[in-house]
């Protein structure tokens, strides 16, 4: 069974989340380029990076960052895969890029969600290929993600966060998310003076990566050894005193989320599917998982993604205020960019949006009890499925691809 309250109460949960997804619109931002600007923040093949951006209210106080995610490149041979010579791909190049972007889900304005509808946005597009958090040349290729992630914050203070009072929420998806995780703790004094007067929350999606081994004849050699010849090759520098320290001589883990998770002290809400469709659909072959071993290799998947969620809340100490843990059983990734995945897909109970709105009222609160959205689903076992007792995403599961 689920860790929900009573079916009744979930019931009503489940209907007005129904409602709140129909009534949230998509918005539409404008390019901002850092060409002339921050000169060293450029995409993989050297041309500027820079970010999307829309002006919220007058009064509003509130930030949204959004780190796109999109994989990354791991040793010379996948780079240049990725990132050939002449490439026009939007995640290697800004060549490409559009004036205007748009984004839902968490960017989406809503009736019943004054606070985030009306807060500035910014949107910032991946072409750094190294999950946002590399500082480096290799090759002939740039991978200047953190330099990027400076620029924005340069840019936000140029804006105006910090002037009064200002509350930012940094986040990003699937490499994006893994971005948001290494850098979260580091924001505040990214944000130079203003960071002192800015209340910093993490919204990480899909960052949750497991250090297993791949399912026997996959092929696939283990995201522990990609993430050790990534850090290699991208030299990211924001790895956590904490972490640093307990993983001296393998730093690399400060970058994977099994690993950096335990030592994040800014408070934030963690989504993390169960079945995350890319790291099995991965890790059994680049597949869906479908015969009688895969399931069972990902029902232990979701059991050890449930656990770990779990402990992170159970052992959360930092007194700046609570972290909040969000865990379906589910067979996707990186959903809260999609109105479906913000507002309409619960888990006990609660969408994406309703979980992140019930952390914000209770920064400042005890770092105990509560603030936890977990399945717990037995005779689930086959990788593809919801749990009976969830059955919010059920329905959509099957099409759904990693």
């Amino acid at each position: 069974k689920t860790s929900s309250g009573s079916a009744a109460a979930t019931l009503v949960m489940r209907a007005v989340a129904a409602v709140a997804g129909a009534s949230a619109l998509p918005i539409s931002m404008k390019l901002v380029s850092f060409k002339g600007t921050h000169d060293e923040a450029v995409c993989t093949d050297g041309t500027p990076s820079g970010y999307y951006y829309k002006e919220g209210a007058a009064d509003s106080t509130m930030w949204l960052v959004d780190l796109q995610g999109g994989g990354w490149c791991h040793d010379e041979y996948d780079c240049h895969k990725r990132c050939p010579k002449g490439t026009k791909s939007t995640m290697c190049t800004s060549k490409g890029w559009s004036k205007t972007h748009t984004e839902e889900g968490f960017y989406s304005t809503h009736l019943g969600d004054k606070a985030l509808s009306e807060a500035h946005k910014i949107w910032v597009p991946y072409c750094t290929s190294d999950a946002h958090m590399g500082d480096a040349v290799q090759f002939g290729m740039q991978f200047r993600g953190a330099k990027v992630i400076q620029a924005v914050m340069s840019e936000l203070v140029r804006l105006g966060i910090g002037k009064t009072n200002s509350s930012l929420i940094f986040g990003g998806q699937s490499a994006g998310g893994r971005g948001a995780m290494v850098h979260l703790d580091y924001v505040k004094s990214m944000l130079g003076p203003a960071g002192a007067q800015v209340q910093v929350t993490g919204l990480l999606d899909s960052p949750l990566w497991l250090d297993l081994p791949a399912y026997p004849g996959s092929g696939f050699w283990g995201f522990g050894k990609e993430t050790q010849e990534a850090y290699a090759l991208f030299k990211p520098a924001h790895l956590g005193e904490e972490c640093a320290v307990v993983n001296r001589g393998a730093e690399w883990k400060c970058i994977f989320g099994q690993y950096r998770m335990p030592h994040v002290r800014t408070p934030y809400l963690l989504v993390a599917s169960e079945y995350d469709s890319f790291q099995l659909s991965t890790a059994v072959g680049w597949k869906t998982p479908k015969s009688t071993g895969e399931k069972l290799y990902a029902s232990e998947f979701a059991k050890k993604t449930a656990a770990l969620a779990e402990s992170l809340r159970a052992n959360w100490t930092s007194t700046d205020g609570p972290n909040a843990v969000y865990s379906w059983a589910c067979y996707c990734h990186a959903q809260t960019m999609t109105n479906q995945g913000f507002d309409s897909r619960t888990c006990g109970g609660a969408t994406v949006r309703t979980a992140l709105q019930r952390l914000l009222q209770e920064r400042g609160a005890p770092a105990a009890g509560g603030l936890r959205w977990v399945d717990h689903c037995s005779g689930c076992g086959n990788g593809v499925e919801s749990c009976a007792a969830e059955p919010s995403c059920a329905a959509e599961v099957a099409q759904e691809g990693p």
